[in-house]
């Protein structure tokens, strides 16, 4: 290389070097910009579900405990009646049996914006409980497999329930499956959900484009807000399975 052509290449590589340098800094400053929004937006969604299970949780007592009450003692005077007639007596009845449906209701409702055993004994016996009621119904064979799980906030714990109803629920009624087995675990800093079925399975682009991606748009989002990800792996004619993978 010529000694005067020598400063002028080594100009031109500094000025690379420093366009390199630069476009290295603005892509590292892009994507520290774009986790701390991520990071802020969860937190934010976070806030706002913990105010709305206070708010569930708050909703579910006044049910239980106050309509509770009330509809019981209600029911109580309605016992202490006396009818003048038998049409008096089958009104009554009648007015018995629509409030014991409506006390039925009210139970189902309050377990359903926060389910009791949740609180109680964890995510592991309010699923095995739920499960245990669909069997009973003889609609689908459902298998739980768990195990050892953390201590998992409230938030985490509701979510997974109602994502793992919503796969259920799914598969009662799309799948056209005899099996569904559902196993629940943590391995190292993961919690780990996965589903399978021996149902019939979809074709995905054409779910979605109907209304039973309605279902799948909700696993999807609870998977985020979770800070986590939903794997579907299915096609017409051999089953569907779910991963759930959401960091601890």
């Amino acid at each position: 290389m010529d000694a005067r052509e020598t400063p002028l290449y080594l100009a031109v590589l500094v000025a690379a070097l420093l366009v390199l340098i630069l476009v290295i800094s603005f892509a590292c400053l892009c994507i520290w910009f774009q986790r701390r929004t991520i990071r802020s937006y969860r937190k934010r969604v976070w806030g706002e579900m913990n105010l709305l299970l206070q708010e569930r949780q708050r909703i579910s007592a006044d049910l239980h405990d106050e309509l509770g009450a009330l509809t019981a003692g209600i029911r109580m005077s309605l016992h202490s009646i006396e009818p003048a007639s038998d049409r008096d007596a089958q009104t009554l009845d009648r007015v018995q049996v629509h409030l014991h449906t409506l006390l039925q209701r009210m139970t189902e409702i309050a377990g359903d914006l926060l389910p009791g055993l949740l609180q109680a004994k964890g995510l592991s016996a309010a699923l095995q409980a739920a499960i245990d009621t669909y069997n009973n119904q003889g609609i689908l064979r459902v298998q739980l497999e768990t195990g050892p799980l953390p201590g998992l906030p409230e938030g985490t714990s509701l979510h997974i329930y109602r994502i793992t109803h919503e796969i259920i629920s799914n598969t009662i009624r799309h799948a056209q499956a005899q099996q569904l087995t559902i196993c629940l675990q943590c391995t190292g800093s993961q919690l780990l959900l996965q589903t399978s079925d021996d149902g019939q399975g979809f074709d995905t682009e054409k779910a979605f484009c109907k209304k039973t991606g309605r279902g799948l748009g909700n696993l999807i989002n609870r998977a985020a807000l979770l800070g986590g990800r939903l794997i579907l792996d299915t096609a017409p004619g051999r089953g569907t399975r779910y991963q759930l993978i959401i960091p601890l």
